[in-house]
């Protein structure tokens, strides 16, 4: 069969059956339309699910991040509060198990006496925290400390709020047992380091008022020959002295 012929019996079955034709179009254009429907609402989905995802990631990067921590250094235990995000964090409450103190006093402080005293961290809710800021405080010597926290275990839980207003709880277990029996290098503070220099400065002030006056022999030759033959002379003399006496002096019985 020939193309044009084959077009012709097309043409004509067209010509004869224009419904069906119709109704299969219309009916391929429907089920078009449906998968593009469909197509644009699993698109939209995912478009809604990426943003949230986006704004979530966003929401922690910015959030506030605040770690409670208690350390020993050099013989002495401190807490501090450190705020790692890029928010203030508000409303700032710490709870420990057992309860945290300061501990003033003990054998080899001044005064001996031994005191207990509550805890700023603990004793009330710190209104704001900026980012990037630190609050360290003393809590005790380690011999104190570890007298009266013999477990020196504490259970935390802080929790506090953001820009926002929503609200975090970070809870963690500090253990300090590792700092027993634990050897430090001490580092010297400011104090030291201030003496130190102040007594480089005396130093150095000494060196120069003995630099403002001469250090090398300033008379003639002529003249020093004549004051030390003078010294010798001296000296002969003395000694001449000290053998007449030493010859005119009779033993003893």
């Amino acid at each position: 069969m020939y193309p044009m012929e084959t077009i012709d019996l097309i043409t004509k079955w067209l010509n004869l059956n224009q419904g069906v034709t119709s109704a299969l179009l219309a009916a391929a254009m429907v089920l078009i339309t449906a998968v593009y429907v469909v197509a644009t609402i699993y698109l939209v989905r995912l478009t809604n699910k990426q943003l949230q995802h986006a704004i979530a990631i966003e929401a922690q990067r910015t959030r506030p991040h605040v770690v409670f921590e208690i350390v020993a250094n050099n013989g002495a235990v401190t807490a501090s509060l450190r705020n790692l995000g890029q928010t203030s964090a508000s409303n700032l409450k710490i709870r420990t198990e057992p309860e945290l103190k300061c501990l003033l006093g003990g054998e080899k402080t001044t005064p001996r006496e031994e005191k207990e005293e509550s805890m700023p961290f603990t004793a009330h809710v710190m209104a704001c925290l900026a980012p990037g800021r630190e609050i360290t405080g003393f809590v005790a010597f380690w011999d104190r400390f570890s007298e009266y926290y013999p477990s020196r275990r504490f259970t935390c839980v802080l929790t506090y709020e953001g820009p926002s207003g929503e609200r975090y709880v970070e809870s963690s277990e500090l253990d300090l047992a590792g700092y027993s029996n634990l050897k430090t290098l001490k580092v010297k503070g400011m104090p030291e380091v201030a003496a130190n220099l102040e007594k480089i400065s005396e130093s150095l002030s000494r060196i120069g008022r003995g630099l403002d006056s001469p250090l090398v022999r300033v008379i003639d030759e002529a003249e020093h020959a004549k004051k030390q033959a003078a010294l010798l002379d001296q000296a002969i003399q003395e000694l001449e002295r000290l053998k007449k006496q030493g010859g005119n002096s009779e033993p003893s019985v």
